[in-house]
Order: C-alpha cells, then sequence, then structure tokens
C-alpha cells in the first residue's frame, strides 16, 4: 500500500517512500511533478521526495488548493508567484502550462481567494 490518508483539508499524507511511510503536511508541498507511476514532490525545504503513487490516487489525497496544469505537473496555488506566457513561477522554478489545461487554470484563479480579483 502507498498511502493512508484522505483529502481531509489540513491533514497530513503519509505516503511510502522508499521502504517507509513518511508524514508529510499538504501546506509543504510547492509542485508535483509526474513521472508515470512515480510522484515528485518538491517541498518547501529539503531534497524532493520520490514517492511511488499514481497521479489519479495522489490527488485523492489531496485538499482542494492544488491543481493539475500540464500532464506532468500539480501545483500549490497558494504556491504560485507569477504567471507569464503560459508558465508558472513557483520558488525558484518555471513550470509549464499545459495548453489543455489553460482554461480550466485560469477561470479558477479569476474565482480564487488566493489571487484576489486578478486580470488577464
Amino acid at each position: 500500500m502507498n498511502m493512508i490518508q484522505s483529502n481531509v483539508a489540513g491533514a497530513p499524507l503519509f505516503l511510502r517512500v522508499n521502504y517507509s511511510l513518511v508524514k508529510i503536511d499538504p501546506a509543504d508541498i510547492l509542485y508535483i511533478e509526474c513521472a508515470d507511476n512515480y510522484m515528485k514532490l518538491h517541498l518547501k525545504e529539503g531534497r524532493p521526495l520520490l514517492v511511488r503513487i499514481t497521479l489519479k490516487a495522489l490527488m485523492t489525497m489531496l485538499p482542494e488548493g492544488f491543481m493539475r496544469i500540464h500532464r506532468s505537473y500539480v501545483v500549490a496555488l497558494n504556491q504560485i508567484s507569477a504567471i507569464r506566457n503560459r508558465s508558472l513561477k513557483i520558488g525558484t522554478s518555471e513550470l509549464p502550462l499545459g495548453v489543455s489545461y489553460e482554461e480550466p487554470f485560469m477561470r479558477r484563479i479569476k474565482n480564487s481567494p488566493t489571487f484576489g480579483h486578478a486580470h488577464y
């Protein structure tokens, strides 16, 4: 089993990293990089964690503030510092905004209290 936890806001996730279950606070996740059945969790501090889990399973565990922006990326919306030319800046990373994800993303951030009244 790769996980234990539901998507209760503020609840920690317990994910299998190597041969241990590691407690992760969703608020510490900047973004998630997807590669087949592995997810690389980029955190506010420390090295990224490589977790063997499907994206579908992980998405059911995350609280509402996360959104898929590309076939290879899921972001914590409150960690986005800039949006420009179909890319998002989170920390020191610049992530692509996929064409098929652009409209739902823009619609969501326009209605999000995190971004205030964004105009695009």
